[in-house]
């Protein structure tokens, strides 16, 4: 298991930042972490789509830039009027980056999520990385970069990386319905207790 380095001749790579779309999950703590291990600067977004966990994931993203730590953290509303049910929502990871990319201004380096393999949904697929990339290289002239280091990583491989590395677990929260304690019945913490955490 491992992560190759980014190729920095690449147009908007040069210096070497990155921003990470934060969840306050898992994936999104170890997405950050690896690039910070790499030596880039990080930063970090995180976009409230009025999904359910919006307020205990968003506080779940704090902890989560105090403690690696993140250069930066911004907050983005993007939340509509009627709020989401918990449970799948269609086009949510092309959604927060197009959002990240037209509410908090970022356009150069690159632009992270913690996308991993082992589930059925098309924006966790190298067909879906491929296509996003293209469009943000076409609307920011090659500058800005989507990147997804975990892609190819199993969630038991993420988790057994951040046990390694000793990072914070407590501190992340992944619950669907934004319960406090976590509901422990959605696809979120089902996951989580697979992978014993």
């Amino acid at each position: 298991m491992g992560i190759e380095d980014i190729d920095t001749r690449s147009k908007g790579t040069e210096d070497r930042q990155a921003t990470i779309l934060l969840s306050g999950g898992i994936d999104s703590m170890v997405c950050a972490y690896l690039l910070i291990s790499q030596g880039f600067r990080v930063g970090g977004v995180y976009v409230d789509y009025g999904q359910p966990a919006a307020n205990q994931e968003r506080s779940a993203a704090e902890r989560m830039a105090k403690a690696l730590p993140l250069e930066s953290l911004e907050f983005c509303d993007a939340s509509g009027r009627a709020p989401l049910n918990s449970g799948v929502i269609l086009g949510r990871n092309a959604f927060l980056i197009f959002s990240a990319l037209t509410l908090s201004g970022v356009s150069r380096g690159l632009l992270c999520m913690g996308i991993h393999k082992g589930t059925p949904y098309y924006d966790c697929t190298q067909n879906f990385s491929q296509s996003i990339s293209e469009i943000l290289c076409g609307y920011t002239d090659g500058c800005l970069q989507l990147h997804l280091p975990l892609l190819e990583w199993s969630k038991a491989e993420i988790f057994d990386y951040a046990i390694e590395n000793r990072l914070p677990i407590g501190i992340t929260y992944s619950c669907e319905a934004g319960s406090s304690p976590p509901c422990g019945n959605c696809l979120s913490c089902l996951d989580r207790r697979s992978i014993g955490c």
